[in-house]
């Protein structure tokens, strides 16, 4: 019955027998249609075996796979070594050195071969001398005269070749040492110059790189250094600055509120209020901040109504309207007492007050009239225009 379905819900072009065994694979209703690979038969070494011969085509077949993975790290490392000797001119220098000494090896060959053939030459006029003794010694008329002279007539033409044979030679090695060996030493010399001014700007790229990645380095130590940093501030210290921020808006909701109590409003939106202490608040930090720089521009710490009346025409407040308000308007205190804020911490500097008496008598080195003016200054109350 189960056979019956299967045959009945796939058609026959989807099932594919396998190549040893006459195996069904169905790819629906999870089975698969597709032929197993060949390298689900073979092993993990195998595999890796076939793998590195298709790389290196000079390993044999029949090496087994450990000697396989020893041979293919070595040629590896010989291809590696080769691309880098290229890249660097290395293989140009080392062929220039053989071509230095393959001129070398050809000069010293001629120098014996010339000396072999000065050896020779020196015989055959030995012979030459001893022949023409001979011939004075002897008779004309004699048969030997005879002899003596084809044989100086060979050792002549022997001492010819020989002279036109060393001439040939003598000839190779000056061209051999005054063209090819100067011309092999100046090649070598300029590709070991070529090699070092590689070997140069691979180590200048190589300063600035490493040099970048120190920097890059640095840089991400020091912003987990400044992450690490910023946990590290307790939840105390947070909830301070957040209560500061909370106290000055809760602080300026009450002024803002008494102000429209004051003009006639009974009551109040909270958006609307919160619109009004928004716009309040913008206000102040910008006539603040206008007579701070007024103020240093004019190279002194403390403002004054001057500084008061030229930063409140900058931000488009009508003097004469803002006169008119508080001639007319009485003041209106504040609903509670608000300390002084920020509250001043209290100095670790053990500096003497200008009213102690060990300041008023003072060292030795301190003139006397530099300590009453002290004194004298000390008595004199501060005054704070804008306190008027």
């Amino acid at each position: 019955m189960i056979r019956y379905n299967i045959r009945h819900q796939f058609p026959y072009s989807q099932f594919r027998p396998s190549n040893h065994v006459e195996q069904w694979y169905v790819c629906q209703a999870r089975l698969n249609t597709r032929k197993k690979s060949s390298h689900a038969k073979l092993g993990v070494k195998p595999l890796l075996q076939q793998r590195i011969q298709k790389l290196f085509a000079e390993l044999c077949d029949k090496l087994p796979i450990e000697q396989c993975l020893a041979i293919g790290n070595e040629l590896f490392v010989k291809r590696f070594l080769t691309a880098a000797e290229k890249i660097t001119h290395m293989d140009e220098v080392r062929r220039a050195q053989e071509n230095v000494r393959r001129v070398k090896e050809t000069l010293i060959e001629k120098n014996k071969e010339k000396h072999t053939l000065a050896s020779k030459l020196d015989c055959v006029r030995s012979g030459l001398s001893q022949i023409y003794r001979d011939m004075k010694t002897n008779d004309r008329s004699q048969e030997k005269y005879l002899d003596l002279t084809r044989q100086e007539i060979e050792l002549y033409m022997n001492e010819k070749d020989l002279l036109a044979t060393i001439t040939k030679v003598d000839e190779e090695e000056r061209r051999l040492l005054y063209y090819e060996l100067t011309a092999a030493i100046n090649e070598s010399f300029e590709k070991e110059k070529v090699h070092a001014h590689t070997i140069k700007v691979f180590g200048l790229v190589g300063a600035i790189l490493s040099a970048f990645l120190t920097y890059i380095y640095q840089q991400k130590r020091f912003h987990i250094l400044r992450q690490e940093v910023e946990k590290s501030l307790t939840h105390s210290v947070k909830e301070k600055v957040q209560m500061i921020d909370v106290y000055m808006n809760e602080v300026l909701r009450v002024g803002v509120a008494q102000i429209c109590q004051y003009i006639g409003y009974d009551a109040a939106k909270t958006v609307a209020l919160e619109v009004l202490q928004d716009i309040v608040d913008r206000f102040l930090k910008a006539l603040t901040r206008d007579l701070r720089h007024s103020v240093e521009h004019c190279n002194r710490t403390e403002a004054n109504l001057n500084d008061m009346a030229l930063t409140l025409s900058n931000c488009y407040v009508n003097l004469d309207e803002l006169t008119e308000y508080v001639t007319n308007v009485e003041p209106t205190p504040f609903a509670f007492e608000v300390p002084k804020f920020p509250r001043r911490k209290a100095s670790s500097v053990d500096s003497k007050k200008p009213s102690n008496k060990e300041v008023s008598s003072g060292p030795i080195y301190l003139n006397q009239h530099l300590l009453e003016k002290l004194l004298q200054n000390c008595e004199k109350p501060l005054i704070n225009p804008l306190a008027l």
